[in-house]
C-alpha cells in the first residue's frame, strides 16, 4: 500500500499467493480461556468436528493422548490444519464429563475459491479520496 498525500491517492498492490493457504480442517473455532484450557468458541455445522460431536463451550484437554492447556493453542491449530493428517483424537470436557472422539480431518474450505478471488485483483488499483 502506498499513500500519495500530495495527489490524495492510495495505491494498492495485490499480494502474491504462491503457496497454498493453510486452513483449519476440523471446523473448530478455538480460544485460550482464562482457566488455562482451550475452549471451543464455535463449531461450523457439517464439518468434521461437528460430525464427531464437538460443540461450542466444550473444553479440549488432550489431542492424541497429549494433555493440552491454553499455551498449546497454536500447536493444536497446526495439527488441525495439517494437510498430511487424516484424523486426530480429541478429548474434551462437557458438563463435567470427559469425552473422547476421533475427528477425521478434511478440507472444507475450497482454497480455489480463495485463490480466484485474490487473483481477480491482478493489477495495482488506485483509490482517489
Amino acid at each position: 500500500m502506498t499513500f500519495d498525500y500530495a495527489g490524495r491517492r492510495i495505491a494498492l498492490k495485490p499480494q502474491a499467493f504462491d503457496e497454498r493457504e493453510r486452513f483449519d480442517r476440523s471446523g473448530l473455532f478455538l480460544i485460550g480461556d482464562e482457566d488455562d484450557t482451550i475452549a471451543v468458541l464455535d463449531v461450523r455445522p457439517g464439518t468434521p468436528a461437528f460430525d464427531a460431536g464437538v460443540r461450542a463451550r466444550d473444553r479440549i484437554v488432550a489431542s492424541d493422548d497429549i494433555e493440552l492447556n491454553a499455551r498449546d493453542l497454536s500447536a493444536l491449530r497446526d495439527v488441525l490444519s495439517d494437510a498430511t493428517r487424516a484424523s486426530v483424537t480429541l478429548q474434551f470436557i462437557r458438563n463435567g464429563t470427559l469425552h473422547t472422539v476421533a475427528v477425521r480431518l478434511r478440507d472444507y474450505v475450497d482454497d480455489r475459491a480463495v485463490r480466484s478471488t485474490a487473483s481477480d485483483v491482478d493489477r495495482t488499483d488506485s483509490i482517489k479520496t
